[in-house]
């Protein structure tokens, strides 16, 4: 009994990890909280033995500390990882097979894993809306995570909120602003130039 109650704190704790990250408007810092959020959610399942569900979260943890990286190391965007990552997921699902039930975090991976490479903020919360909570609060039910629906329907209300907050067109893109251009060489020189000559014209006469 007390392990299934510290597994539904974990399942809390992953709801307000969430809702915390669905305010945020950058996909970058996005993934970064939701690895914490998943940790949580991890933990859970694995206290209450759901191997699927916590397998298949271990796989989004990784997911989403690259993602985040992806400023750095570009190659993370390329659509084709999206299928790379869900490989592991449909290993699990062959070789770790306990029933039907597991076709539901292995799904939510899949396509959590396609929404997550088209680096859109829309099309991430409403994936998430449509069908990767909804299936995650099946789970949860099945498996007794209780503190996981709680987590899923405040997930669902949260993104609803981000939608009202940004606005439709507003979620469309990365949020992530690109880095000031740096000014060119020439453009520096010709300042550099500007200024003197504002500088001689400004001097007083000496002579």
């Amino acid at each position: 009994m007390a392990i299934k109650i510290i597994a539904n704190i974990f399942g809390v704790l992953t709801a307000v990890t969430l809702v915390i990250s669905f305010q945020i408007r950058s996909n970058k810092k996005l993934y970064a909280v939701q690895a914490l959020a998943n940790v949580f959610y991890g933990l859970q399942f694995l206290l209450l033995g759901a191997m699927g569900g916590f397998f298949n979260t271990l796989v989004r943890i990784v997911r989403n500390l690259m993602l985040s990286k992806a400023d750095r190391w570009p190659w993370i965007r390329r659509k084709w990882l999206a299928l790379v990552f869900s490989v592991p997921s449909l290993l699990f699902l062959i070789f770790g097979w306990s029933g039907p039930i597991d076709l539901l975090p292995f799904a939510t991976t899949v396509v959590s894993n396609l929404t997550y490479w088209s680096n859109d903020a829309r099309t991430i919360r409403v994936g998430e809306l449509a069908f990767i909570s909804p299936s995650w609060a099946v789970y949860d039910a099945l498996t007794g995570a209780y503190g996981g629906i709680l987590n899923e329907a405040i997930l669902m209300c949260s993104i609803i909120v981000s939608f009202i907050r940004f606005g439709w067109k507003g979620m469309k893109g990365s949020g992530d602003a690109p880095a000031a251009e740096a000014p060119a060489a020439g453009d520096i020189k010709e300042d550099q130039d500007v200024q003197r000559d504002a500088q001689i014209k400004a001097a007083p006469d000496q002579r």
